[in-house]
């Protein structure tokens, strides 16, 4: 069962968290894993919920791409995988960079792979900085674009195809991966797509380990493909989502007709009365949880949405405070 708790105020989330963990306790033997992708916000929130609950060894925070590593291999317990953390990405690329100029895609690059293989393989700072900077956007292929990546996977490395659609200055970007998924295997994504085309088998194997509840604390950083794979894993368990929203029905809100804004004779104030106060600062949340919807819809996903939202105004009117 998918269970969604839309809210604006965060500590409704600690306190309701709080109170679903003493109410289902993990087994005593049990380690209970519950993801939260910003460090700080986790941190909080296990504050809060040891300030309700008192200390506990029972659980513990991570990120959902480590949570969801750590659930596929309870699942899949007979196939190996290394780990695609953003450490794991780029440590493969250090070790790949030298190989990367032997093909000539690599041109782009050639520069700092140079200055790489005549430093004897010791990194400087503006090598370093280019190899963040690709980890970050392989990372984020990954997650956005696992569409492109299974293509990568499932093409040969002397096949043209491999180059389809992308620019030639990007052409050495498959290469890098290909040279990478040597040393990292299949990547996380294409497991996730395994999975949710496998769920069917999955409810008549008995032998499969998984948490009896998933908890989730989210903003808007969820990508479709996450959506999907927890939406599906529901099918399994009980998975709650504990999302920070700002406002109810944002994406209807946002997308009222209400007339086009003209920006002759621009001025700020006149564009701000015109525009809605959602459209300016809460356009990308409204468009995710759209993207949330659509996917219970299409999946076929029973689902049950809460949305405890608390009045904003509720203090001032109390204490007459601006």
């Amino acid at each position: 069962m998918l269970n969604i708790y839309k809210t604006n105020k965060i500590e409704l989330i600690g306190e309701v968290l709080a109170k679903e963990l003493l109410i289902n306790p993990p087994f005593i033997t049990e380690n209970l894993k519950i993801s939260i992708q910003n460090y700080f916000l986790g941190k909080w929130i296990k504050d809060q919920i040891t300030l309700r609950n008192d200390i506990s060894a029972l659980y513990e925070f991570q990120t959902l791409a480590e949570y969801t590593e750590d659930l596929i291999r309870n699942i899949y317990k007979d196939q190996k995988f290394s780990s695609w953390s953003y450490e794991s990405i780029k440590w493969s690329i250090i070790e790949s960079f030298e190989e990367l100029g032997e093909y000539e895609e690599s041109w782009p690059l050639i520069n700092w792979i140079n200055k790489f293989i005549t430093n004897k393989k010791i990194l400087n700072r503006e090598t370093y900085t280019l190899i963040l900077r690709i980890t970050k956007v392989f990372t984020d292929y990954i997650l956005y674009r696992p569409e492109m990546i299974e293509k990568w996977h499932n093409t040969d490395l002397k096949n043209l195809n491999l180059f389809s659609g992308l620019n030639k200055d990007q052409h050495w970007q498959p290469i890098l991966f290909k040279l990478i998924e040597r040393t990292l295997n299949k990547p996380i994504c294409l497991l996730m797509k395994d999975l949710i085309n496998d769920i069917n088998n999955l409810k008549n194997n008995s032998e499969i380990t998984i948490p009896k509840n998933i908890y989730i604390v989210a903003s808007n950083e969820l990508s479709k493909l996450q959506i999907t794979f927890y939406s599906k894993i529901s099918e399994l368990t009980n998975v709650t989502i504990y999302l920070l929203s700002p406002g109810y029905d944002l994406w209807s809100r946002i997308n009222i007709e209400a007339g086009a804004i003209s920006l002759n004779n621009y001025n700020k104030n006149q564009y701000l009365l015109n525009d809605s106060i959602e459209s300016i600062f809460c356009k990308y949340i409204a468009n995710f949880e759209k993207l949330i919807e659509e996917i219970i819809f299409n999946e076929e996903i029973k689902v049950n949405i809460q949305l405890p939202f608390i009045d904003p105004t509720i203090n001032i009117k109390k204490n007459h405070k601006s």
